[in-house]
């Protein structure tokens, strides 16, 4: 199977989706995780960092969006800044995804544990990524 940054694709697949299909049915009390390495401990672990990924991408985009209709753009002055906040989040987003390949891959571990340290970092890139757009909503109010 092919290999994409050391992990077999194949193994990857049928990882997430036991993940994915977990998260829907288990119910993790995110406030109080189960402890060890076990396979309770990756799905509890795994269901927290994706609802705490998935809030972080929602106030993102929120913020992403006001700043959008915030800024102005002075077509006379050649400054279009509307087009540099787009073209700096799509260099983010791909930044965003390749930090966080590389650290749940030089994280190693579990196959389990791999997915949970992705959705981990996702989570906390997104938190950096909203602080950084609301800081420049500030400077725009």
């Amino acid at each position: 199977m092919k290999l994409i940054f050391g992990i077999d694709l194949k193994a990857a697949f049928l990882t997430c989706g036991l993940l994915l299909a977990w998260s829907g049915t288990y119910a993790a009390d995110c406030d109080n995780p189960p402890g060890g390495l076990g396979l309770d401990s990756a799905q509890a672990s795994y269901v927290c960092a994706e609802k705490t990924r998935k809030s972080s991408d929602v106030k993102l985009n929120q913020i992403y969006k006001r700043l959008l209709g915030a800024v102005k753009s002075d077509p006379d002055a050649g400054v279009d800044v509307k087009a540099e906040i787009i073209s700096a989040q799509k260099a983010w987003i791909a930044f965003r995804d390749a930090e966080c390949e590389l650290s749940a891959n030089i994280s190693g571990g579990a196959q389990q544990w791999i997915m949970v340290n992705h959705s981990q970092c996702l989570a906390e890139q997104t938190d950096e990524r909203a602080k950084s757009l609301q800081n420049y909503m500030d400077q725009v109010k």
